[in-house]
């Protein structure tokens, strides 16, 4: 396929200003778009699906976005600068318009491994994906709606998906819009197959695996539920069958496609989960060898017994001084070991540790008190922390971190 015609007919006879001039000639000008389109159609349909027609395909997809755009563009024009344009030149421009985006359409949806990822898709083509997402998210809501689906893993694979439909204007990338479309076909499918919420949920996370879902925070909702599970299991050998047969469960699942990622410029999600996995059977390892498995099976009723004990002390040391304070979800230890990091490294600096520790008693309250006495918290400060606490307290560092890294891309896109 030549496109030098093309582009020509697309940039005289189907400029605005001269199709204003020849409404007479619209159902002409349609029957030479669908000779075009006859033409391109033959071509796209004795073309296999191997690495030598790549180049062909995308010269393909490059032509039909870019005469897209100049369609849409000429019809945005109509629309805001002259809006006493006949309404048949703007039925003409949506009709044709979407005869080349029905091509593109074609390319994206039967070549996904040999088009141009990162070329953006026209807005018009836009337009029509988005209300296809939109219809997809409505029916995984009223499945989570119904309790079929956690609400916090639709909303974690949803969020990014929302964000392209909310954003209208943003540019979206054929790789991008082919990625979230297979996404929500795979998601809906699953909900239309099955009715146990325990076979839906099971049956998204393997998805997500086959289709390299491999956002930060999915990874952090994958390794904390993993982590809430191991703490249930009572000695070295349930912990490492627990991680051997979920190690098994990644390694034979297998990808939709080696090119089919939610970001290229990260590790799969097969990787990231697999070295979690041996760093957590090499820390097994260590604390039994060390002596301190049983820091891992450190029960729920011990820490509360403790806090008790924290919330019964009185504080010699403080006036009481009644105040609205702030909530966290952090224990005395944690919330101790938090503190210390910001003093050590500088985030709090020209005050003492005393100063700091009375004011964090006075304000905060920790996860099952509501009265911090600061005896118990300056105990807590200045004795060695248990693996336990250091553990979790890493996992909130780390989804700061998962935070910060969603904020970035945020200013990216």
């Amino acid at each position: 396929m030549n496109y030098t015609s093309l582009l020509s007919f697309v940039n005289t006879e189907l400029h605005p200003n001269y199709i204003r001039s020849h409404i007479d000639q619209l159902d002409h000008y349609q029957q030479k778009v669908t000779s075009f389109q006859d033409e391109i159609s033959k071509e796209l349909q004795g073309m296999a699906s191997n690495v030598t027609s790549a180049a062909t395909l995308q010269d393909h997809q490059t032509m039909l976005t870019q005469i897209s755009n100049s369609l849409f563009n000429y019809s945005k024009f109509l629309v805001e600068f002259l809006p006493a344009t006949n309404n048949s030149v703007l039925l003409f421009y949506e009709k044709i318009t979407k005869v080349f985006d029905d091509l593109l359409y074609h390319i994206i949806k039967n070549y996904p491994a040999y088009v141009l990822r990162d070329l953006p898709v026209p807005y018009s083509f836009g337009s029509v994906i988005r209300k296809e997402f939109q219809s997809s998210i409505s029916e995984l809501q009223a499945a989570s709606a119904q309790n079929l689906i956690e609400p916090a893993l639709l909303e974690l694979i949803l969020r990014p998906i929302i964000d392209i439909i909310q954003r209208k204007e943003q540019m979206v990338t054929s790789g991008v819009l082919f990625y979230n479309r297979t996404l929500l076909n795979e998601l809906t499918w699953i909900t239309q197959k099955s009715s146990s919420e325990i076979e839906i949920n099971a049956q998204i996370h393997y998805t997500l695996l086959h289709l390299n879902f491999n956002s930060f925070e999915y990874y952090f909702f994958c390794t904390n539920k993993l982590r809430q599970k191991l703490q249930e299991k009572k000695d070295k050998k349930e912990l490492l069958e627990f991680l051997t047969f979920y190690e098994k469960e990644i390694k034979a699942t297998p990808y939709k496609s080696n090119d089919l990622i939610l970001h290229q410029d990260q590790q799969s999600l097969s990787t990231q989960m697999l070295t979690w996995i041996a760093k957590e059977k090499e820390y097994v390892e260590f604390l039994h060898n060390a002596g301190q498995i049983e820091v891992l099976m450190e029960t729920e009723q011990e820490n509360e017994e403790e806090e008790e004990v924290d919330s019964n002390e009185i504080d010699e040391e403080s006036n009481t001084i009644e105040v609205s304070k702030l909530n966290t979800d952090l224990t005395v230890r944690e919330l101790a070991v938090m503190v210390k990091l910001y003093i050590d490294v500088g985030i709090i600096i020209k005050t003492t540790q005393t100063k700091v520790m009375h004011f964090i008693t006075q304000m905060l309250t920790t996860k099952r008190t509501k009265s911090l006495a600061f005896p118990s918290f300056k105990n807590k400060f200045h004795n060695k922390p248990s693996l336990k606490t250091l553990v979790k307290c890493e996992w909130w560092l780390k989804k700061l971190l998962a935070k910060i890294e969603e904020y970035k891309r945020e200013i990216a896109a």
